[in-house]
């Protein structure tokens, strides 16, 4: 019996369970087959707990979608070790209490084609004209740079559009989003979209990024005759499921 399990790192945030929820409930619409939900902290059931309860339920065929927005450590390393599977490795074999488990993981969605129909709906909801529009694409940051390279990828999605667009770090990478601000404001545009490449809020995208953007309280502010606006992390958008989705179709 074949099912898929949607891996997340968790978080203390209440909206990040109800994201992967939500999008395991579409995942499901769109695919057919049951999808189980696991984290790698914070938040209940464990990865391995999830598996577990699959096999407990019959299943010997598991697709595991990371909800990553980028490969790294937690996605190709700690997810697998999560399964019982060596770090690096996307397909093999597990053994729960005699019971043989098929796994094969899919990619993250950060580096999937289908994001940029995800960052054209959020930009054209702000009302964005490329015209006047500047957009800073915020990633977390990353040791390894997977974080970077993922996040400029989107921004060529973002270039295509014919907005000017710039990458920022939260932190170990820069540009910094404090160096970002000032670049985009350099260009005279009269609107900076803000988008955290996030997958869903945590304190570096509710607190960190807001502060760092000069925003004090909601998701706009005003630099001199620039208007600022911070968007919801991308990893909320309803569309990131029809993503999973055809991630769990090409394994």
């Amino acid at each position: 019996m074949k099912g898929i399990l949607i891996c997340a790192h968790g978080s203390t945030e209440s909206e990040t369970g109800s994201a992967v929820r939500e999008h395991s409930a579409r995942v499901s619409s769109l695919t057919g087959f049951p999808v189980y939900y696991g984290f790698n902290a914070s938040e209940e059931p464990s990865i391995t707990d999830a598996l577990h309860k699959m096999s407990a339920d019959g299943f010997d065929n598991v697709i595991v979608i990371p909800l990553f927005f980028a490969p790294g450590f937690l996605a190709n390393k700690i997810v697998p070790k999560a399964l019982g599977m060596e770090p690096e490795t996307t397909e093999g074999e597990v053994t729960i209490e005699g019971h043989t488990i098929r796994i094969r993981i899919t990619g993250v969605f950060g580096d999937h084609p289908g994001m940029k129909d995800v960052l054209r709906e959020v930009i054209s909801s702000c009302g964005a004209s490329a015209k006047d529009t500047a957009v800073i694409l915020i990633g977390h940051g990353s040791k390894d740079g997977k974080n970077s390279a993922t996040v400029r990828y989107n921004a060529s999605f973002v270039s295509e559009m014919g907005y000017e667009v710039f990458c920022a770090y939260n932190e170990m990478q820069s540009p910094t989003v404090e160096e970002a601000l000032k670049s985009a404001l350099g260009t005279g545009c009269k609107q900076i979209i803000a988008i955290p490449m996030f997958v869903s809020p945590s304190v570096h995208s509710t607190e960190e990024i807001p502060a760092k953007l000069g925003i004090k309280e909601g998701r706009k502010t005003a630099v001199g005759n620039t208007e600022v606006i911070y968007c919801q992390e991308i990893g909320m958008h309803p569309k990131i499921a029809d993503i999973l989705a055809e991630r769990a179709g090409s394994v």
